[in-house]
């Protein structure tokens, strides 16, 4: 028999884990419990290629994000390896695709086209559309503070600091809980904003396809963390 058991946040599940009242967990630990579990010498820690993925969304049905060069952009400036060393510790993998590392039909397209941290690509794109040090693109960045983990409020941190590196953008953070995020979504009113995906089965398709549609929400650019 298995029972399976919620836990509010990754603090009360480590602790948890820790007094034995539990054998086996996963999603989400903080990266420094992991640290600290991974030394552990009654924990049995297991790594693993996994494939949830993490990525911006950009509602293109609002203005300026309307424009694909807007959107290309704010991409441009997204630093994936700081991501992974400042957010997660270095336990996570930067992606530049569509599909997750190690599953076929991966390529890392956005690698090429925008490489990380291109504060000068950004710079360019962005001027092509007007935006520059005194007419800056200023704009809404909404991430859910606890469906993702304890983490997330330092991801819309380092974004929020790698879209203003640049000097051209102003960027505003902004959250809200997982179902108010949901209803946000679907009525059209978060501009850019983060979400993540578990595949519901292991193949291609499940990314290129539930991704694009986003379950049923049309109007969006997505460009992968």
């Amino acid at each position: 028999m298995v029972v399976i058991r919620y836990f509010a946040d990754a603090t009360t599940m480590r602790l948890a884990l820790e007094k034995g009242e539990i054998d086996f967990a996963f999603k989400s630990f903080n990266p420094s419990d992991i640290n600290d579990l991974q030394k552990s010498d009654k924990i049995q820690t297991i790594k693993g290629q996994g494939p949830y993925i993490r990525y911006i969304c950009f509602q293109c049905k609002t203005a300026p994000f309307t424009n694909n060069i807007v959107r290309q952009g704010v991409a441009a400036a997204v630093n994936r390896p700081e991501i992974i060393k400042k957010v997660f510790l270095g336990q996570n993998a930067p992606l530049y695709s569509m599909v997750p590392a190690g599953m076929w039909t991966h390529e890392e397209s956005f690698k090429k086209a925008f490489g990380d941290g291109n504060i000068q690509k950004s710079k360019e794109l962005l001027a092509k559309a007007g935006y520059n040090a005194n007419n800056k693109l200023k704009f809404d960045f909404w991430y859910t503070p606890s469906h993702y983990g304890d983490t997330e409020v330092d991801m819309a941190a380092v974004l929020k600091a790698q879209f203003e590196a640049t000097g051209v953008m102003e960027v505003t953070v902004k959250s809200a809980e997982w179902a108010t995020y949901k209803d946000n979504w679907r009525n059209q009113v978060m501009p850019v904003y983060l979400l993540g995906w578990y595949p519901d089965y292991l193949d291609p398709d499940n990314y290129n396809g539930c991704l694009c549609r986003d379950r049923g929400v049309q109007g969006k650019w997505h460009f992968l963390l």
